[in-house]
């Protein structure tokens, strides 16, 4: 199957359609932070995967609360 073939199927998606692939995309190498920053202490840093796993934490925790102040945060309930 040629490509040409294989991308004229999607040539006629709205432009929405394109926004929300690319955003997702974006979006899904943003979650190859946290593997690659455990590495990083671990390895170049020699942290211990217990003092690593923590700091891995509280940044899981710092956007979790910086999206509920700035976003919607319609998944953290209002304290």
């Amino acid at each position: 199957m040629k490509k040409a073939t294989l991308f004229k199927t999607y040539a006629r998606l709205d432009r929405g359609v394109y926004v929300l692939f690319l955003a997702r995309i974006v979006s899904s190498m943003g979650n190859f932070v946290f593997p690659f920053l455990t590495m990083f202490l671990t390895n170049k840093l020699h942290f211990t995967p217990a003092r690593a796993g923590s700091y891995i934490v509280i940044v899981g925790l710092a956007i979790a609360l910086s999206a509920r102040h700035y976003g919607s945060g319609s998944f953290i309930p209002a304290l």
